[in-house]
C-alpha cells in the first residue's frame, strides 16, 4: 500500500486506505495513534533496518513566511516576535526580484 502511494503517507491517510481496502478493522477510536505508536517502536527497535522511514514535514505557512522575511531582514532570533508586515513587504519584493532574474537568465544553473 505504501509503495502504492507514490509518497509519504501520515497515519491517518494510512489507516484511511487501509479501511478503504479491508486490509485492516479496528473498533477502536484513535486508530491513526495506534498505528503510528506502532510504527515508532518498529523504528526505535529496529533502527535502520526498519521499514518505515520518518521524513521531514511541509513547508508550514509560518516558516513560509520567516523565509521571506528573512529577505527583508527579519533575523528569526529566539526573542525575536513575529515578522512586521513591512519586513515582510521588502522580503516579498526581494524574492520577486529574484525569481524574475532567474527567470531572464533562462533557468540556467549558475557555476
Amino acid at each position: 500500500m505504501l509503495g502504492e502511494a507514490g509518497g509519504p503517507l501520515n497515519t491517518k491517510e494510512m489507516v484511511e486506505r487501509m479501511l478503504e481496502r479491508g486490509l485492516w478493522k479496528t473498533g477502536g477510536r484513535t486508530p491513526a495513534s495506534t498505528i503510528y505508536a506502532a510504527i515508532l517502536r518498529e523504528c526505535q527497535q529496529k533502527g535502520d533496518k526498519s521499514r518505515f522511514r520518518k521524513v521531514e514535514r511541509g513547508a508550514s505557512s509560518r516558516w513560509s513566511s520567516n523565509v521571506v522575511a528573512r529577505l527583508g531582514g527579519f533575523l528569526a532570533r529566539k526573542s525575536d516576535g513575529t515578522p512586521g508586515w513591512l519586513t515582510l513587504w521588502r522580503g516579498w519584493q526581494k524574492l520577486t526580484l529574484l525569481v524574475q532574474g532567474f527567470a531572464l537568465a533562462g533557468g540556467q544553473k549558475c557555476g
